[in-house]
């Protein structure tokens, strides 16, 4: 998967590495299972979701030359399984698993570091086929049945109509 330029590099993954060119030679920057990159460069970053046994599968970033925790998302070595990051505005969106019990959330990454926690539900479909980014807004469906949308900011967050399609149905 192609990742992002940053400076005269490329960054992209392939299995469970995150790896580094310039076009002459191929540079490991990450590797670990699970691994999933954005399609995009923020900030002089490009973000991933990677393991490691401290911190389980979390949200990561590399410059290029070096890799760093981005967001412990579920500290320790638990994981919040971060899923779709999704390009959005000035950052990005995820859905990540918040504990035991399952439940999911949707989290904003904006270009200045900001992680917002947008939306929880018991099930957050963010960044699926049953997404959209419509006018400058994404929407999404929680809890299977429930249409939201959100501006990137947390009062932005908000159902749409009464929020229930399973409650539209005729």
């Amino acid at each position: 998967t192609l990742g992002g330029v940053i400076g005269d590099s490329l960054v992209l993954h392939n299995q469970d590495t995150v790896w580094r060119t310039d076009g002459n030679s191929l540079t490991p920057l990450f590797s670990g299972s699970d691994t999933e990159l954005i399609s995009r460069e923020i900030e002089g970053h490009i973000f991933f979701r990677g393991f490691s046994t401290e911190h389980g599968s979390e949200v990561w970033r590399t410059n290029g030359a070096e890799v760093e925790l981005f967001a412990d998302i579920l500290p320790g070595s638990e994981s919040s399984y971060p899923t779709h990051l999704q390009d959005f505005r000035s950052g990005f969106l995820a859905d990540a698993t918040l504990a035991a019990d399952g439940g999911e959330a949707l989290w904003f990454v904006d270009s200045e570091d900001t992680i917002r926690l947008l939306h929880e539900g018991r099930r957050v479909d963010c960044c699926g086929f049953a997404s959209r980014v419509i006018n400058d807004e994404f929407y999404f469906f929680s809890n299977h049945l429930e249409a939201w949308k959100t501006d990137g900011s947390i009062a932005g967050t908000q159902p749409v109509a009464d929020g229930s399609l399973l409650s539209q149905r005729s």
